[in-house]
């Protein structure tokens, strides 16, 4: 896949103005936050697997093999909550509840590392926020992350489809379609992105 050409993208959002129909656009996720995010994700679930350890040492008591404990800490290391949160999210997402939706979101976006997960949970947020809780400027800061933090993956590709579809609520068709030929083009070979993009376009006519 080719990279989203990030500077065309943030040019839009910049000259047509659609920010500013909504708020006074901020971009409060940088490089450097998302990085200490990250580290921030890390550190909590450290100190969750350090609980979990603990826990499972007191019911094992003294007596207990030390190899048997061995065992176990390494294969605490390994857990993570994110198979956890990425059903929780699942099925808040079948509810359409946008109160259950950003509960899961939140607490991905403060515990996980994994660049997909957050990807799909800003995309998620965005979902809530444009077509829930009806927030656009909430929602175009979470395509704004989306795009920026995350531009090869499926999640940006499908973000732009919905920034499209706000555009087009505004009825500036000429900006929807522009974005539209990006995802089209930079987003080819996801099959996901191309279906929705299908989608939009058998709507239209």
């Amino acid at each position: 896949m080719k990279k989203v050409d990030l500077f065309f993208v943030m040019v839009m959002f910049l000259f047509t103005g659609l920010a500013t129909s909504y708020f006074a656009f901020d971009y409060h996720l940088s490089g450097v936050e998302l990085e200490k995010q990250k580290t921030k994700a890390l550190e909590t679930q450290l100190v969750q697997m350090k609980l979990q350890n603990e826990a499972l040492e007191i019911r094992l008591g003294q007596s207990a093999p030390s190899r048997q404990i061995a065992s176990i800490q390494n294969s605490t290391k390994e857990i993570s909550f994110d198979s956890f949160y990425r059903t929780q999210l699942q099925k808040a997402k079948n509810q359409q509840k946008a109160e259950s939706i950003l509960k899961v979101t939140k607490k991905i976006l403060e515990t996980s590392a994994d660049t997909e997960l957050l990807g799909e949970a800003y995309f998620e947020q965005a979902l809530a926020h444009c077509h829930l809780t009806f927030k656009e400027d909430l929602c175009l800061i979470d395509i704004e992350n989306v795009v920026s933090q995350f531009p090869e993956s499926k999640w940006a590709g499908e973000s732009l489809i919905l920034l499209s579809s706000v555009y087009t609520k505004l009825k500036r068709f000429k900006e929807a379609d522009s974005i539209l030929q990006i995802v089209r083009a930079e987003f080819a070979d996801e099959k996901s992105v191309m279906d929705k993009l299908e989608l939009v376009r058998k709507k239209s006519n």
